[in-house]
């Protein structure tokens, strides 16, 4: 009984192994981590307009400001780390 759930264990190790390093699941992994940075910088992007005409003070809208700009450097810099790794 114990050597069938070991040979399961292994098997479901491989199996997870496989699935992490497929191509699809990995191309689809990216596109998902594309698509949300996408709409969370034009989410921040929507909430500093929206604070801006409320009267927020400008240390918040600064501190979201710098969040978008921090956001944008990140993507530009892990997307050309990345292009010239792979």
């Amino acid at each position: 009984m114990k050597l069938f759930a070991i040979k399961e264990s292994i098997d479901a190790k491989k199996q997870l192994e496989i699935e992490m390093k497929d191509e699809r699941n990995t191309l689809i992994r990216e596109k998902a981590g594309s698509k949300t940075n996408q709409y969370m910088l034009y989410l921040n992007t929507a909430i500093i307009l929206i604070l801006g005409f409320k009267d927020v003070e400008f240390w918040m809208l600064g501190l979201f400001g710098f969040l978008i700009l921090a956001q944008g450097v990140l993507s530009t810099g892990l997307y050309n780390y990345y292009d010239n790794r792979y």
